[in-house]
């Protein structure tokens, strides 16, 4: 999301494992009424990686997730 201009870029697609992702109606409904201007994408770019920090069930420790971009496969394309 930007200021100027006032939109937000955003993707619904399928990735090559079939999963679909989609920004629900109610969240774009919500961002419009609220005045932003909603602009699809219909492709983007791969190169995210996410790094997460969860609770283990078991003692304190925490533990890291790492998670690739699904569209290239969920897979990292180097290390």
């Amino acid at each position: 999301m930007q200021l100027i201009p006032n939109k937000v870029k955003f993707e619904n697609w399928t990735t090559v494992s079939g999963d679909h992702i989609e920004v629900a109606a109610n969240v774009r409904a919500d961002l419009q009424n609220k005045g932003h201007v909603l602009e699809p994408l219909f492709s983007g770019g791969v190169v995210s990686q996410f790094i997460k920090v969860e609770k283990t069930k078991y003692g304190n420790q925490d533990e890291l997730v790492a998670v690739s971009d699904p569209r290239k496969g969920g897979v990292p394309a180097g290390y």
